[in-house]
């Protein structure tokens, strides 16, 4: 126990968060881990990421890309796509 020492409620703030902190980076997984860190180095990355992970996350960016695309363009380049069979282990 510490005595005389005068503890100001900046200091137990600071300590509180200290604590926090140690304890979200102790149950984030990796990709959390290198979000949160590609968040504090990267400011491009951290502006555009909330925006483009709701977006996939909904589907948007795909439903835009459909919308955008044609059957012609699509069986064309379906047409150079080799016509083989696949393995055995790369079948559902």
């Amino acid at each position: 126990m510490l005595r005389n020492s005068t503890v100001s409620a900046d200091n137990l703030k600071e300590q509180f968060y200290n604590v926090r902190q140690i304890e979200l980076e102790f149950y984030m997984t990796d990709l959390q881990k290198y979000i949160a860190k590609r968040k504090k180095t990267d400011k491009d990355f951290a502006k555009d990421y909330e925006e483009g992970f709701e977006n996939f996350k909904t589907d948007k960016s795909f439903a835009e890309r459909a919308e955008k695309g044609n059957w012609e363009n699509a069986r064309e380049v379906l047409a150079k796509v080799f016509d083989v069979e696949a393995d055995n282990y790369d079948k559902l």
